[in-house]
């Protein structure tokens, strides 16, 4: 499956006790190896023990924080939905899609 022009961005969870992130490493490489750039907000993963480390080699790039990827990205894959508003400079350039993923 190619995912080629595809930008996709996983921010971190900001819901009070969520430690899940939306995809781990191992996940993201399968999307990477389908041509997509995956964007990985720094500590994503840390609730759910995945270092940026490991997100790093399965090709993704780290960005320094979820306004930057909210802007740089098509598709946000997030465990939870906003709750909040966000921030205004978001509105001015959102991305396409918003998919949240279920993980149980």
């Amino acid at each position: 499956m190619s995912f080629q022009g595809l930008t996709i961005g996983i921010p971190k969870e900001i819901m009070i006790d969520e430690r899940r992130v939306a995809a781990t490493p191992e996940v993201v490489k399968k999307i990477v190896t389908g041509r997509a750039k995956v964007l990985v907000e720094i500590g994503a993963g840390v609730g759910s023990f995945f270092t940026d480390d490991e997100y790093r080699a399965a090709g993704v790039e780290l960005v320094d924080d979820a306004e930057e990827l909210f802007a740089k990205s098509d598709l946000i894959l997030k465990v939870k939905g906003q709750r909040q508003a966000p921030k205004p400079s978001l509105r001015t350039c959102p991305p396409r899609y918003f998919l949240y993923v279920r993980n149980q």
